[in-house]
């Protein structure tokens, strides 16, 4: 970074507020509209260690506390319908925290706590860091028990192949939930769409998923077969 480019970025960082809601977090970082790619959420906080607090809770365990790994619970429904109770937000239930004081990860997913993106919040030093996102924490990225530090180097750039793979596993997981699947394995996910889809088909519910993400060959994405375990039906007609 040079030093216009530092300047840049510092003039930016200091007319944030001090506290961000989950749409200024969306906005600041560049991850678009906050109702259109909420579901990016998930894989940002559990693989990416993006830092996003709790705020506005009874629990006393997880007030204030950062985030170190969340799931869906519900599905936002904003549409009438007589089958489906109307959800305004996505409601996440909160798997694991961190104790700041002892720079431990605490279990709560006994605890039941279910928030939406209302309830969340980042500070303006931690949200600026991760921007910066180039970063490595002192700890390895998957090491959660301590806190998070300055930046020691920068972190290499993720493979687009790799990135797919990762937020599939977040589509799996919303699809198994959506349609009440018995797990959430690829093959499982990929027969619960009838009549059979091919793979440009079954490729657009990714795109529709996260376009950005998604906008790249579908043969490419299923070609490592240890990776994307999906036998796509030979019966498969194109529903274009």
């Amino acid at each position: 970074m040079d030093q216009y480019d530092y300047l840049a970025l510092t003039s930016r960082n200091s007319v944030l507020p001090f506290k961000l809601s989950l749409s200024e977090v969306f906005d600041y970082i560049g991850l678009g509209n906050l109702n259109s790619y909420e579901m990016q959420l998930i894989e940002r906080i559990n693989n990416d260690n993006m830092p996003i607090r709790i705020m506005c809770i009874d629990e006393e365990i997880v007030q204030g506390r950062l985030i170190a790994s969340i799931e869906l619970h519900t599905e936002k429904n904003v549409l009438f319908s007589k089958t489906t109770t109307y959800t305004h937000n996505n409601i996440y239930k909160v798997l694991t925290v961190i104790d700041d004081t002892k720079n431990i990860i605490m279990d709560v997913s006994a605890n039941n706590i279910l928030i939406t993106n209302e309830q969340m919040y980042a500070t303006r030093d931690e949200i600026t860091e991760y921007f910066r996102n180039d970063l490595l924490r002192d700890n390895p990225s998957g090491d959660r028990n301590k806190q998070i530090t300055n930046v020691k180097s920068k972190r290499k750039k993720e493979p687009i192949q790799d990135k797919r793979l990762r937020l599939f596993e977040t589509f799996c997981q919303k699809v198994a939930k959506e349609k009440n699947l018995p797990d959430d394995k690829h093959q499982t996910v990929y027969d619960s769409y009838q009549p059979p889809m091919t793979i440009d088909d079954f490729y657009d519910e990714l795109t529709k998923f996260d376009s950005n993400t998604y906008s790249f060959n579908a043969k490419d994405f299923v070609r490592d077969k240890t990776k994307v375990k999906i036998k796509f039906s030979k019966a498969a007609r194109s529903r274009e």
